[in-house]
């Protein structure tokens, strides 16, 4: 949200969000967040597109990983997980490096060991290429802002339904199975979105993960929501 605050305009009304299952879970707090009389640039967001995601990367740890596998950095344009190997490619596509996803286990995030939602469950319409043929996505529509989007922008692309989705839900449970594994507290989907700076505590205490104690002009805040 902090991006959106920087770069969208003011007078912008309508705006497509696009971002991983726990962004799009962000976005969804924002918005359902019973705000006293204050909207914020999230409810100016009409179309939530996530993508899967089994994990993220904090850049300034993988970077330096991925250089010292003898990759250019200024060769590279993007980086992509395909098959469960991470892949830096180059402008053409050319594969720069391909290395088991797992070698670069340190550089993720902590938080997504815990993270269930694989396939960005609060999002209108979810893209990305698992179960899919190369060069193409896979598109879930989950809403009806979602298949407005998708019948709006047909003719601009080709498409064709998918029969198989066994790689999706594969990925889906074991992002699930990985979750109640790792919480320091029961997984429960039903839950609240939002949890108490208190709750945190008692759960997270003496971990690498401990709430930091709240400034006190915010107490209060940390109290209802973390």
């Amino acid at each position: 949200m902090a991006v959106l605050n920087e770069r969208a305009p003011e007078h912008v009304e309508r705006i497509a969000f696009v971002g991983t299952p726990c962004q799009i879970s962000g976005l969804r707090a924002i918005q359902k967040f019973p705000w006293a009389r204050r909207e914020t640039l999230a409810h100016k967001v009409v179309l939530a597109i996530g993508l899967f995601c089994t994990r993220s990367f904090d850049p300034k740890k993988l970077i330096p990983m991925v250089a010292g596998e003898g990759v250019n950095l200024g060769k590279v344009k993007k980086i992509d997980i395909r098959e469960g190997k991470l892949v830096a490619a180059g402008e053409s596509g050319e594969e720069l490096m391909k290395k088991p996803v797992k070698d670069f286990h340190t550089a993720s995030l902590k938080g997504c060991d815990e993270c269930a939602d694989f396939a960005s469950l609060g999002a209108d319409m979810v893209v990305g290429n698992i179960g899919s043929e190369p060069g193409t996505s896979t598109v879930l529509i989950r809403t009806d802002a979602g298949m407005e989007a998708w019948v709006k922008a047909a003719g601009a692309f080709e498409d064709a339904p998918i029969d198989d989705l066994s790689a999706v839900k594969r990925l889906a449970l074991r992002n699930l199975d990985r979750a109640k594994k790792n919480l320091q507290r029961e997984y429960d989907p039903e839950g609240s979105m939002w949890v108490s700076y208190t709750e945190h505590l008692e759960d997270y205490e003496g971990t690498e993960r401990e709430a930091a104690p709240p400034p006190p002009f915010r107490s209060h805040h940390y109290t209802v929501a973390c």
